[in-house]
């Protein structure tokens, strides 16, 4: 299977001659705070972000808090930079055209930190792809991957 960013191949890491990026940065967009690694869809993000950080990517983690689920100085060893952002539950967000998951996830804050920079954006999951569909992100398409469907406009 190809790899999305070829620097990520972990079969490229172990080789001497492989030359990677100096600062190679990347935005992940997680759909909740993946630690503690309890459940399927967090393990995952959780398990990606230890590897990245293993070949020295600076991960930038956008994540969602809602729930019992608290901030978490554990990120903070494998992260460059974490922000957390409240996701309401709100009954108003049900008259969205936006699905519910989506919607109760798009935020203008995560959206003015995303637009700073044109550092790569890996969206985790359907839930946090909104930026994408609404296409407001106002960046090349090239810099944004979604993993739960494997898009990715190379």
């Amino acid at each position: 299977m190809p790899y999305l960013y070829p620097a990520f191949d972990p079969r490229l890491a172990s080789n001497p001659t492989f030359a990677q990026p100096a600062h190679m940065y990347l935005h992940i967009v997680s759909f909740d705070i993946p630690y503690p690694a309890n459940y399927g869809g967090v393990i995952v993000i959780f398990n990606q972000i230890k590897a990245l950080h293993k070949l020295g990517v600076k991960i930038i983690l956008h994540c969602f808090q809602y729930g019992d689920r608290q901030p978490q100085e554990e990120l903070e060893k494998y992260c460059h930079e974490v922000h957390y952002y409240p996701r309401s539950r709100a009954f108003w967000y049900q008259l969205s055209i936006l699905p519910f998951i989506m919607r109760t996830r798009h935020k203008l804050a995560l959206l003015r930190r995303l637009r700073k920079d044109d550092y790569p954006i890996l969206f985790e999951g359907m839930h946090t792809a909104s930026y994408v569909l609404a296409q407001t992100l106002a960046r090349p398409a090239k810099n944004c991957a979604h993993a739960q469907c494997g898009m990715a406009i190379l």
